[in-house]
């Protein structure tokens, strides 16, 4: 979330629900302030600060993380009892240890790390195989994906078609139209995560023949 954003959020009167999945891999820049510390007292007590471990531990853990207000954190302790039966304390306390003994904080320096080498290996890829037939962003300051538009689209949602192809390719690339609530424009949106560096070549290759089948 940009800047602005912040703000606009932290001045609304609503309550706002503030999440940070990216956050963690951060790779360029100052971090961004979490809504709650932008604000004034009675801003703060409207954000509720939602996390999860999946990302940046393992899917399997199943835990995630509430910061609520102090006005609404006695419900939310009461609610997991009312919709379902909870991650199993061990599992818990076993990650609460983790983190409190430093484990969690050396774990994303070194991901964010190896993510960043990925990042700029699939930006060199992109940029020796599909050049004239994606017009890419620059390289992404956080996260583990990068927005790329199709060069020459024949409609907003030229994108599907490639979609398609490139997954019968076996890459996965999911179409930047269907993100807009009206219009958008065609496009790619690219992961780095799951691909190791040695392989952005051949992947970068198969984007482009799936990109340039699809204008046939």
């Amino acid at each position: 979330m940009q800047p602005h954003a912040h703000h606009h959020l932290r001045d609304r009167v609503v309550p706002a629900n503030a999440s940070a999945c990216d956050g963690d891999y951060r790779y360029a820049g100052r971090p961004l302030h979490p809504l709650r510390a932008l604000g004034r007292q009675s801003a703060a007590n409207r954000v509720i600060y939602v996390g999860t471990f999946a990302k940046v531990l393992a899917p399997g853990l199943r835990i995630g993380f509430l910061i609520a207000p102090p006005g609404l954190a006695d419900a939310f302790a009461r609610a997991p009892a009312l919709v379902d039966r909870q991650s199993p304390m061990p599992l818990q306390i076993t990650l609460a240890e983790f983190i409190g003994e430093g484990h969690l904080a050396t774990h994303l320096r070194r991901m964010r790390m190896l993510y960043a080498e990925r990042r700029d290996a699939l930006l060199v890829a992109l940029e020796r195989h599909c050049a004239d037939v994606l017009d890419r962003e620059s390289a992404p300051d956080a996260g583990l994906h990068l927005v790329a538009r199709l060069r020459g689209a024949s409609a907003p949602d030229a994108d599907l078609a490639v979609w398609e192809a490139a997954t019968a390719l076996g890459l996965q690339t999911p179409p930047l139209s269907p993100h807009y609530r009206a219009g958008g424009e065609a496009g790619l949106v690219i992961g780095f995560g799951a691909t190791r560096p040695g392989n952005m070549g051949d992947a970068a290759r198969r984007l482009r023949r799936a990109i340039v089948g699809r204008r046939r």
